[in-house]
């Protein structure tokens, strides 16, 4: 309620992780009643590619994935990233009222709440973070996002 008493625009941009298991194969098969089913599994466990996108009205704004877990390092990559790609760099030292405020959204991570995160929304007058409620996916829009991309990255057989 507080944003929108706010004179100033706002837009939100939500903004989530999610994890793609590159091993991730069937792993039952069918075939001719009464004949052996054959189907190729990898040996071996490849690694994990996590991804971390924003949405906004605007649609998908950047992603950018990283081989492993996602922490507050890839965290500040990511934002200044979206910050370059929202904020015009003519527009960065303004403060006038007309000026839109963006509002991260996203969920209660425990590497959301560090102090490098919050010292680097501290730095920027034009953007604001705030939290979802504890286990609402529902209320994150990307959630749709990177289940339906989930997917499509199975469906191309990145394991191959």
């Amino acid at each position: 309620m507080e944003l929108e008493a706010n004179a100033a625009p706002h837009m939100f941009i939500y903004v989530d992780e999610a994890g793609f298991n590159l091993s991730k194969v069937r792993r039952r098969g069918k075939d001719i009643i009464g004949q052996r089913d054959t189907i190729n599994v990898p040996g071996q466990r490849w690694g994990n590619i996590t991804m971390c996108a924003a949405i906004s009205r605007d649609g998908v704004m950047p992603h950018i994935p990283t081989i492993g877990p996602y922490n507050s390092a890839c965290l500040i990559t990511f934002l200044d990233a979206l910050y370059d790609r929202r904020l015009p760099p003519q527009e960065r030292d303004l403060v006038a009222p007309d000026l839109p405020i963006f509002v991260v959204a996203w969920d209660n991570v425990a590497f959301h709440h560090s102090t490098l995160v919050r010292e680097w929304f501290a730095a920027w007058s034009h953007i604001i973070m705030e939290f979802l409620l504890p286990y609402s996916p529902i209320l994150n829009p990307i959630e749709e996002f990177f289940s339906a991309w989930r997917w499509k990255v199975y469906d191309h057989r990145p394991y191959d």
